[in-house]
Protein backbone atom coordinates (compact mmCIF):
# COMPACT_ATOMS: atom_id res chain seq x y z
CA UNK A 1 0.00 0.00 0.00
CA UNK A 2 1.63 3.25 -1.13
CA UNK A 3 1.51 6.29 1.12
CA UNK A 4 3.26 9.57 1.90
CA UNK A 5 4.58 10.73 5.26
CA UNK A 6 3.94 14.44 5.76
CA UNK A 7 5.25 16.80 8.43
CA UNK A 8 6.32 20.32 9.33
CA UNK A 9 9.77 20.94 10.81
CA UNK A 10 10.86 24.35 12.10
CA UNK A 11 14.55 25.11 12.44
CA UNK A 12 14.39 24.83 16.22
CA UNK A 13 13.32 21.19 15.74
CA UNK A 14 16.29 20.31 13.57
CA UNK A 15 17.46 17.98 16.34
CA UNK A 16 14.14 16.10 16.05
CA UNK A 17 14.70 15.78 12.31
CA UNK A 18 18.14 14.28 12.92
CA UNK A 19 16.68 11.94 15.49
CA UNK A 20 13.71 10.61 13.51
CA UNK A 21 14.47 10.71 9.80
CA UNK A 22 16.43 7.45 9.70
CA UNK A 23 13.47 5.58 11.14
CA UNK A 24 11.10 7.14 8.61
CA UNK A 25 13.31 6.01 5.74
CA UNK A 26 12.84 2.40 6.86
CA UNK A 27 9.08 2.52 6.30
CA UNK A 28 7.29 1.54 3.11
CA UNK A 29 6.37 5.16 2.42
CA UNK A 30 6.89 6.16 -1.21
CA UNK A 31 7.71 9.71 -0.22
CA UNK A 32 8.49 11.80 2.85
CA UNK A 33 7.41 15.43 2.51
CA UNK A 34 8.78 17.98 4.98
CA UNK A 35 7.55 21.58 5.09
CA UNK A 36 10.12 23.88 6.67
CA UNK A 37 10.88 27.47 7.59
CA UNK A 38 14.60 27.16 6.81
CA UNK A 39 16.95 25.83 4.14
CA UNK A 40 17.42 22.09 4.52
CA UNK A 41 18.87 19.60 2.08
CA UNK A 42 18.80 15.85 2.42
CA UNK A 43 20.63 13.21 0.42
CA UNK A 44 17.70 10.96 -0.45
CA UNK A 45 15.36 11.03 -3.44
CA UNK A 46 12.64 9.70 -1.17
CA UNK A 47 12.56 12.98 0.77
CA UNK A 48 10.97 16.15 -0.61
CA UNK A 49 11.65 19.34 1.34
CA UNK A 50 9.38 22.35 0.82
CA UNK A 51 10.56 25.65 2.30
CA UNK A 52 7.15 27.23 2.58
CA UNK A 53 7.27 29.42 5.71
CA UNK A 54 9.29 32.39 6.85
CA UNK A 55 11.83 31.64 9.60
CA UNK A 56 10.53 32.03 13.13
CA UNK A 57 10.88 30.77 16.68
CA UNK A 58 7.48 31.86 17.96
CA UNK A 59 5.85 28.75 19.46
CA UNK A 60 2.33 30.11 18.93
CA UNK A 61 3.01 30.63 15.23
CA UNK A 62 4.86 27.37 14.65
CA UNK A 63 2.27 25.05 16.20
CA UNK A 64 -0.31 26.35 13.74
CA UNK A 65 1.87 25.69 10.74
CA UNK A 66 1.15 21.96 10.72
CA UNK A 67 -2.45 22.78 9.77
CA UNK A 68 -1.33 25.14 7.02
CA UNK A 69 1.20 22.63 5.68
CA UNK A 70 -1.27 19.74 5.68
CA UNK A 71 -4.00 21.74 3.97
CA UNK A 72 -1.63 23.16 1.35
CA UNK A 73 -0.21 19.76 0.47
CA UNK A 74 -3.58 18.04 0.23
CA UNK A 75 -4.99 20.82 -1.93
CA UNK A 76 -2.10 20.79 -4.40
CA UNK A 77 -1.18 17.12 -4.72
CA UNK A 78 -2.95 13.94 -5.77
CA UNK A 79 -1.53 11.73 -3.01
CA UNK A 80 -4.14 9.15 -1.98
CA UNK A 81 -2.80 8.08 1.43
CA UNK A 82 -1.20 10.39 3.99
CA UNK A 83 0.43 9.70 7.35
CA UNK A 84 0.98 12.96 9.21
CA UNK A 85 3.65 12.60 11.89
CA UNK A 86 5.14 15.24 14.14
CA UNK A 87 8.86 15.49 13.55
CA UNK A 88 9.58 13.99 16.98
CA UNK A 89 7.84 10.71 16.12
CA UNK A 90 10.14 7.71 15.81
CA UNK A 91 8.92 4.77 13.71
CA UNK A 92 9.70 1.36 15.15
CA UNK A 93 7.87 -0.68 12.53
CA UNK A 94 6.01 -0.02 9.30
CA UNK A 95 2.35 0.91 9.81
CA UNK A 96 1.02 0.57 6.24
CA UNK A 97 -1.75 -1.77 7.42
CA UNK A 98 -3.71 1.26 8.62
CA UNK A 99 -4.35 2.20 5.00
CA UNK A 100 -6.13 -1.10 4.39
CA UNK A 101 -8.98 -0.09 6.74
CA UNK A 102 -12.14 1.77 5.88
CA UNK A 103 -12.21 5.42 7.00
CA UNK A 104 -11.49 8.93 5.79
CA UNK A 105 -9.43 10.12 8.76
CA UNK A 106 -7.84 7.93 11.47
CA UNK A 107 -6.74 9.49 14.75
CA UNK A 108 -5.13 8.48 18.04
CA UNK A 109 -5.78 9.30 21.72
CA UNK A 110 -9.52 9.47 21.05
CA UNK A 111 -10.54 7.43 24.09
CA UNK A 112 -7.63 8.38 26.34
CA UNK A 113 -8.50 8.78 30.02
CA UNK A 114 -5.37 10.76 30.81
CA UNK A 115 -5.51 13.45 28.10
CA UNK A 116 -8.21 15.97 27.27
CA UNK A 117 -7.19 16.38 23.65
CA UNK A 118 -6.87 14.12 20.63
CA UNK A 119 -3.37 14.51 19.27
CA UNK A 120 -3.05 16.49 16.05
CA UNK A 121 0.52 15.27 15.65
CA UNK A 122 -0.29 11.77 14.41
CA UNK A 123 -3.11 11.06 11.98
CA UNK A 124 -3.76 9.10 8.79
CA UNK A 125 -6.01 9.87 5.84
CA UNK A 126 -7.43 8.41 2.67
CA UNK A 127 -7.33 11.72 0.85
CA UNK A 128 -10.60 12.79 -0.76
CA UNK A 129 -12.91 15.80 -0.86
CA UNK A 130 -14.26 14.99 2.60
CA UNK A 131 -10.79 14.98 4.16
CA UNK A 132 -9.90 18.26 2.47
CA UNK A 133 -13.17 19.75 3.77
CA UNK A 134 -12.17 18.60 7.26
CA UNK A 135 -8.74 20.24 6.90
CA UNK A 136 -10.31 23.49 5.74
CA UNK A 137 -12.63 23.53 8.75
CA UNK A 138 -9.75 22.63 11.08
CA UNK A 139 -7.76 25.57 9.72
CA UNK A 140 -10.73 27.91 10.21
CA UNK A 141 -11.38 26.72 13.77
CA UNK A 142 -7.68 26.87 14.72
CA UNK A 143 -7.48 30.52 13.67
CA UNK A 144 -10.68 31.25 15.57
CA UNK A 145 -9.40 29.62 18.77
CA UNK A 146 -6.10 31.45 18.45
CA UNK A 147 -7.87 34.80 18.22
CA UNK A 148 -9.98 33.85 21.24
CA UNK A 149 -6.84 33.08 23.24
CA UNK A 150 -7.63 29.39 23.61
CA UNK A 151 -4.54 27.18 23.63
CA UNK A 152 -1.88 29.87 23.44
CA UNK A 153 0.11 28.90 26.56
CA UNK A 154 3.51 27.67 25.32
CA UNK A 155 4.13 23.92 25.51
CA UNK A 156 0.58 23.09 26.54
CA UNK A 157 -2.07 21.69 24.16
CA UNK A 158 -2.26 24.36 21.49
CA UNK A 159 -5.17 26.08 19.77
CA UNK A 160 -4.78 23.90 16.68
CA UNK A 161 -4.97 20.74 18.81
CA UNK A 162 -8.05 22.00 20.66
CA UNK A 163 -9.64 22.76 17.29
CA UNK A 164 -8.65 19.33 15.95
CA UNK A 165 -10.10 17.63 19.04
CA UNK A 166 -13.43 19.47 18.93
CA UNK A 167 -13.84 18.92 15.20
CA UNK A 168 -12.91 15.22 15.36
CA UNK A 169 -15.35 14.55 18.22
CA UNK A 170 -18.17 16.40 16.45
CA UNK A 171 -17.47 14.67 13.15
CA UNK A 172 -17.20 11.24 14.77
CA UNK A 173 -20.61 11.74 16.34
CA UNK A 174 -22.61 13.19 13.46
CA UNK A 175 -20.46 12.14 10.45
CA UNK A 176 -21.12 15.61 9.09
CA UNK A 177 -17.83 15.91 7.23
CA UNK A 178 -16.07 12.57 7.02
CA UNK A 179 -15.70 9.10 8.55
CA UNK A 180 -13.44 9.02 11.62
CA UNK A 181 -11.61 5.92 12.85
CA UNK A 182 -10.01 5.95 16.35
CA UNK A 183 -6.77 3.96 16.54
CA UNK A 184 -5.01 2.40 19.52
CA UNK A 185 -2.68 5.15 20.71
CA UNK A 186 -0.31 2.78 22.52
CA UNK A 187 0.54 1.24 19.15
CA UNK A 188 0.32 4.15 16.72
CA UNK A 189 1.22 7.09 18.98
CA UNK A 190 2.92 5.74 22.07
CA UNK A 191 3.71 8.50 24.58
CA UNK A 192 2.99 9.32 28.21
CA UNK A 193 3.55 12.10 30.73
CA UNK A 194 4.80 9.51 33.22
CA UNK A 195 8.02 7.89 32.02
CA UNK A 196 7.53 4.68 33.99
CA UNK A 197 4.03 4.18 32.57
CA UNK A 198 5.41 5.01 29.14
CA UNK A 199 7.97 2.22 29.50
CA UNK A 200 5.25 -0.14 30.68
CA UNK A 201 3.17 0.60 27.57
CA UNK A 202 6.17 -0.02 25.33
CA UNK A 203 6.78 -3.36 26.96
CA UNK A 204 3.12 -4.41 26.76
CA UNK A 205 1.97 -3.05 23.40
CA UNK A 206 5.05 -3.16 21.13
CA UNK A 207 4.29 0.23 19.52
CA UNK A 208 4.94 0.99 15.89
CA UNK A 209 5.24 4.76 16.43
CA UNK A 210 6.76 6.37 19.50
CA UNK A 211 6.09 10.07 20.01
CA UNK A 212 9.09 11.50 21.85
CA UNK A 213 7.28 14.71 22.76
CA UNK A 214 8.73 17.63 24.71
CA UNK A 215 12.21 16.84 23.35
CA UNK A 216 12.49 13.62 25.31
CA UNK A 217 14.48 12.31 22.33
CA UNK A 218 17.44 14.24 23.77
CA UNK A 219 17.43 11.98 26.83
CA UNK A 220 19.71 9.28 25.43
CA UNK A 221 19.37 6.94 28.38
CA UNK A 222 15.56 7.09 28.26
CA UNK A 223 15.49 6.65 24.47
CA UNK A 224 17.80 3.65 24.62
CA UNK A 225 15.63 2.04 27.29
CA UNK A 226 12.42 2.69 25.35
CA UNK A 227 13.87 1.23 22.15
CA UNK A 228 15.17 -1.77 24.05
CA UNK A 229 11.69 -2.41 25.42
CA UNK A 230 10.17 -2.25 21.93
CA UNK A 231 12.81 -4.55 20.49
CA UNK A 232 14.31 -1.85 18.26
CA UNK A 233 17.51 -2.12 20.30
CA UNK A 234 19.43 0.57 18.43
CA UNK A 235 19.86 4.18 19.31
CA UNK A 236 18.33 6.12 16.39
CA UNK A 237 21.35 8.27 15.61
CA UNK A 238 22.96 5.02 14.46
CA UNK A 239 19.97 3.43 12.71
CA UNK A 240 20.54 0.95 9.90
CA UNK A 241 20.18 3.63 7.23
CA UNK A 242 22.73 6.01 8.64
CA UNK A 243 26.42 5.87 9.43
CA UNK A 244 28.19 9.07 10.36
CA UNK A 245 25.87 11.10 8.11
CA UNK A 246 25.35 14.43 9.87
CA UNK A 247 27.46 17.38 8.83
CA UNK A 248 26.63 21.11 8.99
CA UNK A 249 27.99 23.33 6.23
CA UNK A 250 28.36 26.70 7.96
CA UNK A 251 29.49 28.56 4.86
CA UNK A 252 26.14 28.08 3.15
CA UNK A 253 24.03 27.97 6.30
CA UNK A 254 22.46 24.75 5.03
CA UNK A 255 22.41 21.28 6.48
CA UNK A 256 23.78 18.56 4.27
CA UNK A 257 23.37 14.89 5.05
CA UNK A 258 26.05 12.77 3.51
CA UNK A 259 27.24 9.17 3.26
CA UNK A 260 23.85 7.48 3.40
CA UNK A 261 24.56 3.78 3.64
CA UNK A 262 22.57 0.68 4.49
CA UNK A 263 24.48 -0.80 7.35
CA UNK A 264 24.16 -1.97 10.92
CA UNK A 265 25.33 -0.07 13.97
CA UNK A 266 29.11 0.05 14.31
Amino acid sequence: MSYTILTFCSENYLDAFKFSIGSWLKTKADKIVIYTDFDLKFGSKKVEIIKYFEPGNDWIVNVGRKVTAALHYLQHNDTKQIAFLDMDCYVIDDFSEVFEWNYDLAVTRFFSKRADTITSGVWFAHVNKRVIAFMEEWDRMANKYKLQGKGIKPHWPAYEQHAFTDLVRKTYKDKSICEILPLEERIYNCEHDNMEKWKKDCRAYHPKIIHFKEKTYNNKEFVSEILELTGANKYPHFCCYCKKIWRRMKKTGKLFIVNIVKTGRK
